[in-house]
């Protein structure tokens, strides 16, 4: 059993060093990596990981980014955690434990709000009734079932 980590970034991860040295100190095969940068990657380490279909996104727009890294993501049927991150994100717990209590829970965790923005707002889907219109965080876990 795998976690796909999915970067959604513009280009490099903000703290390559660290996020590399927390992967190699895990044990094999316990997360993939899948990144979609609007600029290709200079770190050599994480060239590797930059999958081949980029959509173009906006600070906005990125859905369509979403949908491929996790399309792409289920490929690997081992994959059973779906972890979307940006380049700033960071682990606060070493990511052996993180593994441990993602494996253990099968749910999915998402968190979301009545919208924060402005009415007028080019996000603004008005086609849904406002009772209906909510927000999301970016810091999403999905398991296997909600991912497909």
């Amino acid at each position: 059993m795998k976690i796909a980590l999915l970067f959604l970034t513009r280009k490099e991860l903000n703290h390559p060093r660290i996020w590399q040295t927390m992967l190699e100190e895990t044990e094999n095969h316990q997360f993939t990596i899948y990144i979609h940068s609007k600029e290709p990657l200079k770190d050599p380490f994480f060239q590797a990981y930059r999958i081949s279909t980029i959509v173009p996104t906006s600070y906005l727009i990125h859905g369509q980014a979403w949908q491929v890294l996790i399309q792409e993501a289920l490929k690997d049927e081992d994959n059973v955690k779906f972890v979307y991150l940006s380049e700033s994100c960071m682990p606060l717990y070493p990511l052996k434990d993180l593994y441990h209590y993602l494996i253990c829970d099968f749910n999915s965790f998402m968190r979301y709000s009545p919208p924060w923005w402005s009415r007028e707002s080019p996000r603004e889907v008005t086609e849904i009734p406002v009772e209906h219109r909510w927000g999301n965080a970016e810091w999403i876990i999905l398991n296997r079932r909600h991912a497909q």
